[in-house]
């Protein structure tokens, strides 16, 4: 619990949260400023502060995610078998 709260977001780990970000929006054609964006926003960040460091990771584990599979992309399947624990 404690590394999930002391997460920092330097340009690097930023760049994996902004672009997994942007292109969860335009898959799903939400808005930047919408609530529904707002909400994936909050999601996508807990999410890499669980662990999920990297571009896949963190694509896989929203592609598993309840709140954000309802309008799943094309092509973003967790095809790794790696083990994500959806909400």
């Amino acid at each position: 619990m404690c590394a999930f709260l002391e997460t920092s977001f330097g340009p690097n780990e930023f760049s994996v949260v902004d672009q997994s970000f942007n292109d969860w929006l335009e898959a799903h054609h939400v808005t930047k400023n919408s609530a529904e964006a707002e909400l994936a926003a909050a999601i996508i960040i807990d999410l890499y502060r669980e662990g999920h460091k990297t571009r896949q990771e963190l694509d896989t584990a929203m592609s598993l995610h309840r709140a954000l599979e309802g309008n799943r992309p094309h092509g973003h399947h967790a095809s790794d078998g790696q083990q994500v624990n959806p909400r």
